[in-house]
């Protein structure tokens, strides 16, 4: 496809060396089941091993898709708060109006599996707001997150691992910078990095979207009576024991550990 044309959807994953081989295996299953989809494909990292670039080549070729790498400096986010697993990697998408010239991307975390068309969701109408998003499920076993994060009591709660940004409305109102500007100034109140400073400044103000676009891992815990109706879009593997990890539960971790196989494969054939 020609990577200079404006018509391309465009996705982006922003990833630490740990995180970058989990991010290929979504991109995978992005492209799997999105045949013919024209697309740009942004990866947000620290440094990327020079045997991956092989890799890059042969995904571009055979999925007919671009992919951009762009390069971070860690240093941006080493006084950021990094609690429980997350990361320096947590806050690159923060970078995302910055770093991509773009009017709308679809942002996806390391640890999601795309199982359907995104098209739905890749052109919901935000009627205006910056970000459109699905309610994070499980926030509340983090305690009152709404008040420490001097949000509205009736505002709600996203979680930012599957994102629809209007990078034109973040960077008309300079979103991403008072974000930052807040964790920096408030760490003492950042309990989920990246996530509780975007859910701070937009208190409220973003799209919500249906649940199948970014299905948590707490739908499957049994506390949700509507999890054998759902069709999942996208998958995403919030809660610990990750795909990755010996003991992982998960219904959907067959899917990951088909596409990892594959993922290792094409590294094998490309170096």
């Amino acid at each position: 496809m020609n990577c200079n044309d404006k018509n391309a959807k465009n996705i982006v994953y922003a990833v630490d060396e740990n995180y970058l081989k989990h991010s290929l295996v979504s991109l995978l299953s992005f492209v799997k089941n999105n045949p013919g989809s024209s697309c740009k494909v942004h990866i947000i990292h620290n440094g990327i091993p020079i045997h991956y670039f092989g890799l890059f080549k042969l995904l571009d070729e055979v999925y007919d898709i671009c992919i951009n790498t762009i390069y971070i400096d860690d240093s941006h986010f080493n006084a950021f708060p990094k609690r429980f697993h997350f990361s320096n990697a947590n806050y690159y998408r923060l970078m995302i109006p910055d770093l991509i010239d773009e009017n709308r991307v679809l942002y996806l975390d390391a640890d999601t599996i795309v199982k359907g068309s995104i098209d739905p969701l890749y052109f919901h109408d935000l009627d205006g707001y910056p970000i459109g998003a699905v309610e994070d499920l499980d926030f509340r076993r983090h305690g009152d997150l709404l008040t420490m994060l001097k949000m509205d009591k009736q505002s709600k709660y996203f979680n930012s691992g599957v994102m629809i940004l209007d990078l034109e409305n973040w960077r008309k109102i300079g979103l991403h910078r008072k974000v930052m500007d807040f964790i920096s100034d408030e760490p003492h109140r950042i309990l989920l990095a990246d996530q509780c400073g975007l859910n701070s400044i937009i208190n409220g103000n973003w799209k919500q979207l249906d649940l199948k676009f970014n299905v948590q891992s707490v739908v499957f815990s049994g506390k949700y009576s509507t999890q054998n109706e759902l069709e999942p879009v996208i998958i995403h593997f919030t809660d610990t024991p990750k795909p990755w990890d010996s003991g992982s539960q998960h219904p959907f971790v067959h899917l990951y550990n088909m596409y990892l196989e594959e993922i290792n494969n094409l590294l094998d054939y490309a170096n």
